[in-house]
């Protein structure tokens, strides 16, 4: 049997957990999964993120945020 190097191994975690890693709320998580902006695992009925997934996330940003606009007149012009 091979050994495993544990640095490299990434941990599942919760929605809760996720959310508090990115600053967010379980909704908003639960919404970047349905939007496939963020990719997780079922299992025994759990949804559970990688922490490489939540990584790239914190990395790369999810897609789709709108930004709203510093002055409503910028929004118009």
């Amino acid at each position: 049997m091979g050994s495993v190097n544990v640095g490299s191994m990434a941990c599942l975690m919760s929605l809760e957990g996720v959310g508090k890693a990115l600053g967010v709320s379980v909704y908003t998580v639960r919404r970047l999964i349905g939007t496939s902006q963020m990719k997780s695992v079922r299992i025994s009925g759990r949804v559970l993120v990688s922490s490489v997934e939540v990584e790239r996330v914190q990395r790369e940003g999810a897609g789709g945020r709108r930004q709203r606009a510093q002055n409503p007149v910028e929004a118009t012009a």
